[in-house]
């Protein structure tokens, strides 16, 4: 895929009412798997789809392409390597019309990629698609991977647990050692029983 090193927000090229190939937006951090919906709107129906994606391949990388739920019975030739997707839906019972997800673009976060947004872009190389089938000029919308930085991990409950332990421990330490050895223990005398020696 094309390797863009700019990092920018979401960018859109459509007027209302267009068909439109549309990228999501995700959030992940370094070294982790972020899955990514193209979804189309504003089209009579779509009979067949070629795409081509570009991305930051020094940040991420392309590792699978999956169809959308409206398109379970079309046929999916994916090109990881280049980032093209073909889709060919001309052997269903109708075409799919409204506003679905297309496919799922899953990606991976390379472990030293820098905190950023970064663009994947979505060129629309051909659509066919409407009751009588014919090429349709659609509009893109880009969208984007932002990385962002892994949260601390937080203690697990078996190593608090353990420390909470460890600290009773020395508390007890503390009063057997310190205590009864280092601070005076007062004798008090003993009081006879009432009567006694009487």
């Amino acid at each position: 895929a094309l390797a863009m090193s700019f990092s920018l927000t979401a960018i859109s090229i459509f007027a209302e009412g267009e068909l439109t190939v549309a990228v999501g937006t995700v959030t992940g951090t370094a070294g982790n798997t972020v899955q990514l919906p193209v979804t189309v709107s504003n089209h009579p129906g779509i009979v067949s789809a070629k795409l081509a994606f570009s991305f930051d391949s020094e940040t991420l990388e392309l590792t699978g392409m999956t169809k959308g739920e409206a398109f379970a019975d079309a046929m999916l030739e994916a090109n990881l390597e280049d980032g093209i997707a073909v889709l060919d839906n001309s052997t269903a019972d109708a075409a799919v019309s409204g506003d679905v997800t297309l496919l799922t673009l899953t990606f991976q976060i390379k472990k030293d990629a820098a905190v950023g947004t970064y663009a994947v872009s979505v060129e629309a190389k051909q659509v066919v698609g409407g009751e009588t089938p014919k090429n349709i000029t659609a509009a893109v919308q880009a969208g984007s991977v932002t990385v962002t930085e892994a949260a601390a991990d937080l203690p697990s409950v078996e190593s608090v647990t353990a420390l909470i332990g460890i600290f009773a421990g020395l508390a007890l330490l503390y009063w057997f050692v310190f205590l009864r050895n280092f601070l005076p223990i007062r004798d008090f005398p003993a009081v006879p029983p009432e009567g006694f020696g009487a």
